[in-house]
């Protein structure tokens, strides 16, 4: 994996690269990928939710697998290359993942800021990890001397009731954050 942040930009951005203007779709049991313009669509007989995946129990399982690692490890390569969050659209049979190439920051849109905000401290919180100002700036790449943006963006998710102070009388300076289910 590349080292630098602007090494795992020019990765992802090379990656996507060959997918732009084409389409191609592949499947094997169960699933659907399908790469096309900037997106990779995901289709899998697996159901998410914030808290729950459920798997649609219609054909015999060769193995077990471990639950609950996949989304997790999704989630740290989306913030190790600064991408932008997944989002999960929920069919009656199945769930389409969508992955974005990267995007610089004023790129984002809202919804997208508040779900990379929600997944990241999703993530940090199940790894016993704390979310603050300075765990924003290292995510989306924010210089320290900007730390007044990483507030912004904080405070944006807290609005939308998608994380929550874990001390609500803490100082600016030590603020941390939790999902809002913790």
């Amino acid at each position: 994996m590349p080292k630098t942040i602007a090494q795992r930009r020019a990765a992802a951005s090379s990656n996507t690269a060959s997918w732009t203007g084409s389409s191609w779709t592949g499947s094997w049991t169960g699933s659907v990928l399908d790469f096309s313009n900037f997106r990779i669509d995901l289709a899998s007989s697996i159901l998410l939710d914030d808290n729950n995946i459920c798997e649609i129990q219609d054909r015999p399982q060769p193995r077990p697998q471990p639950r609950g690692h996949g989304i997790d490890e999704v989630v740290r390569h989306i913030e190790a290359f600064q991408l932008p969050p997944y989002f999960c659209r929920l069919g009656t049979r199945h769930t389409t993942v969508i992955l974005s190439r990267y995007k610089q920051l004023k790129e984002l849109t809202p919804d997208e800021r508040n779900q990379a905000v929600y997944q990241h401290c999703c993530l940090r919180s199940v790894n016993n990890r704390i979310t603050n100002n300075e765990s924003i700036r290292e995510r989306f790449g924010i210089e320290k001397q900007n730390s007044a943006q990483a507030t912004r963006i904080l405070n944006e998710a807290v609005a939308k009731n998608l994380i929550r102070l874990a001390d609500p009388d803490a100082a600016n300076k030590i603020k941390r954050y939790v999902p809002y289910w913790a």
